[in-house]
């Protein structure tokens, strides 16, 4: 009775997978308007221009059909046991594009314009029916998603490790801006407008915003830098605990997620800033506190470029030898690690 019932499961699944591809190519087809939008400017030009976008004109159909096509490939693996911990890490991730979308949607459509006619930063001015049609798609394959999850015994671990994951995210980001108001403080400055969590600011999402005032020129460097220096800080701390404290398993994971946020902060924000790209890719300051402190300072941005490279570099080789002490630990049998040692 249990194997029939997950048959049938599996059956839904791959049978809802086909319906929502059949509706995303119907959709597709019929080009119907999906939103417009506004663009800060035209090529050269700083002048605002409008323009309305179509279904094959946005990119959001060809992403949910490789999405749907990537997550019944990933799904039908269930038979090869040894990629069993990729198959699921692939599964909670393909879950989280459809989020990543809607985010998207909110911070600046304009990555989602296959040949945007203008340039960013985009803002929606109208929606229109196609444009719910396509979001309810993407909650579907969601859904979808979910309950794959929960076929495969893992929906509340999915849910907590997720829930960890966003807490580490935000509170990584309330450190950044209170590095910045400790060291307003500290310069004999006041902190005008602290908020240390995501906002909206002129319309445009900001991962957090710190304003101030009364700080001598000379340590304003210092108050640009703060955010990353305070990061420095928590890195050190938190390597200290995972090192020598016994700590629950909840709070290494959440630790773990904090380390690697916070570990990313300074070489995501100076490698993108360098190549115009936003600090975390799709949200940011596109020219943020490593450029401005450059320019503050004379200090030269490939020094800058070489210290994130460089700190981005002892982190991969640190989870290198991480995985490889993992795999040799898993690799020796429980009897020759038990074995007494031969003097």
């Amino acid at each position: 009775m249990k194997s029939i019932n997950l048959l049938n499961t599996k059956k839904l699944i791959i049978s809802f997978n086909i319906f929502i591809v059949a509706l995303a190519i119907m959709a597709l087809l019929l080009n119907f308007d999906v939103f417009y939008v506004s663009h800060a400017s035209s090529g050269m030009i700083p002048v605002i221009t409008y323009e309305t976008y179509s279904s094959l004109e946005t990119s959001f159909l060809y992403i949910l059909i490789a999405l749907i096509g990537i997550s019944s490939y990933v799904y039908l693996m269930k038979r090869l046991k040894k990629w069993e911990s990729l198959r699921i890490l692939l599964i909670s991730l393909l879950s989280l594009v459809p989020i990543i979308f809607l985010l998207l949607l909110i911070i600046n459509p304009h990555f989602l314009i296959i040949l945007p006619v203008g340039n960013s930063p985009t803002r929606i001015i109208e929606i229109f029916p196609g444009f719910i049609f396509i979001i309810i798609l993407f909650i579907a394959f969601f859904a979808n998603t979910l309950l794959i999850i929960q076929q495969e015994r893992y929906l509340s671990k999915y849910i907590i490790t997720l829930s960890l994951f966003i807490g580490a995210l935000l509170i990584s980001h309330a450190i950044h801006e209170s590095g910045h108001a400790l060291f307003t403080i500290v310069s004999g400055g006041q902190v005008v407008e602290f908020y240390p969590f995501p906002i909206f600011i002129d319309g445009i999402l900001r991962t957090g915003y710190v304003s101030y005032q009364n700080v001598p020129s000379i340590l304003i460097p210092l108050v640009t830098l703060g955010g990353e220096i305070l990061q420095w800080i928590i890195i050190l701390i938190i390597l200290f605990i995972l090192l020598r404290l016994r700590t629950p398993k909840i709070l290494t994971i959440f630790l773990t997620f904090l380390l690697t946020i916070s570990w990313l902060d300074f070489p995501l924000y100076t490698i993108n800033n360098a190549l115009g790209l936003p600090h975390w890719f799709i949200i940011g300051c596109a020219h943020g506190d490593i450029i401005n402190f450059t320019i503050q300072t004379g200090f030269p941005l490939w020094a800058m470029l070489l210290l994130a490279s460089l700190q981005l570099l002892i982190g991969i080789i640190i989870l290198y030898f991480k995985a490889l002490k993992n795999y040799v630990s898993a690799r020796i049998p429980i009897k020759e690690k038990n074995a007494p040692l031969i003097s």
